[in-house]
């Protein structure tokens, strides 16, 4: 990619994110981040833009499109378009969605690979009256969206995770073509069951651009986009970040996140991608951060930003709320001092 406006220790993690209690630092996360265009010049890099990441979850806005780009969403209701996409929390509202869109395609619940599981929100798990099914587990839309697509072409769903089989092969040209990443001769097996491929993180951003610039103009980008502006709890649920993140923008920003520390977002307004990792994995420090990135790079407003903090700083004194533990986020305040000094030119920092 081309010129950087503003880079931190470019090749290495950097210090994202330090939790400290009374003065003292009782947890530090080490990690990258990286803002791009469309045109796949750098904005911003803070730490590895080039590190091999495995995209998890956050790339499930790029897995959705074959569903809308082969026609196989036709009229459906903007809830499913959603889903194709999410990572659900299994509220009452994101399951009886999921039994009617699998009921209208006639696929039974065994059908789906993706097995059990308890629900995103352990809270909600708790509370279950039964045993959870396939469409408690986070991923039940996504792979809806591919049988859906799969039985629109024609196609046999049986082994539809397979390696081999056409479903999986069009996920990984997909995400090839978005991220600009030649796709590997042998595929990755994701949680979920699917096929994946490990993406450097500025490609994954690239990608993340790329829908963003591509759904200014009618088509399968701007109605997932605008589906998910319309209906964002079904994006993740209630009081999630993704949903938070949507909902202050009024959809301008669209994020998602994945297991092990990474998030990605975009920004609609200026057709700009956002990748961001977590070396040790914490999703609790990967939202944190997003946050704070989104605000330091332009895509959150001041105001936008402080309302979303109070869902991102979760450590909470139990007995002494005044006395919690304090957030510092180093990656952001480096890149604040860089500032964008004219055109492309650099601004190094060590």
């Amino acid at each position: 990619m081309r010129g950087p406006f503003a880079v931190i220790n470019p090749g290495a993690s950097v210090r994202v994110m330090e939790r400290s209690r009374e003065g003292v630092i009782e947890a530090v996360h080490f990690g990258s981040a990286v803002a791009v265009s469309a045109s796949a010049d750098f904005l911003f890099c803070a730490g590895d833009a080039g590190r091999l990441v495995l995209p998890r979850s956050s790339a499930k806005l790029i897995l959705a499109l074959p569903y809308l780009l082969s026609g196989a969403a036709g009229g459906q209701a903007d809830a499913r378009v959603v889903l194709a996409a999410a990572s659900h929390g299994a509220e009452p509202m994101h399951l009886a969605a999921l039994q009617e869109w699998a009921e209208a395609l006639s696929v039974p619940a065994s059908s789906l690979a993706c097995r059990p599981d308890l629900p995103l929100s352990r809270l909600k798990g708790a509370a279950l009256a039964e045993r959870p099914g396939v469409f408690h587990n986070n991923n039940a839309g996504k792979h809806l969206g591919v049988l859906a697509t799969a039985l629109h072409l024609g196609e046999d769903i049986s082994g539809y995770c397979d390696a081999g089989h056409p479903a999986q092969a069009r996920l990984i040209r997909m995400l090839s073509d978005y991220c600009e990443m030649p796709a590997p001769a042998e595929t990755l097996l994701d949680n979920c069951g699917m096929r994946t491929m490990a993406l450097p993180l500025d490609g994954l951003a690239l990608g993340m651009a790329r829908l963003a610039r591509e759904a200014q103009t009618p088509g399968a980008c701007a109605r997932l986009l605008d589906a998910i502006a319309q209906a964002p709890a079904f994006l993740a649920g209630s009081r999630r970040l993704v949903t938070g993140i949507t909902e202050v923008t009024r959809g301008r920003v669209i994020a998602k996140g994945g297991s092990e520390g990474i998030f990605t977002a975009l920004d609609r307004a200026r057709g700009v991608g956002h990748a961001l990792k977590i070396d040790d994995g914490s999703s609790e420090a990967a939202s944190a951060a997003i946050v704070e990135w989104l605000a330091a790079t332009g895509s959150l407003e001041a105001g936008e930003a402080a309302t979303l903090r109070a869902q991102t700083h979760f450590w909470r004194h139990p007995f002494a709320p005044e006395r919690s533990p304090l957030l510092h986020f180093p990656f952001v305040e480096t890149l604040g001092k860089a500032g964008v000094q004219g055109g492309r030119d650099q601004a190094k920092l060590s």
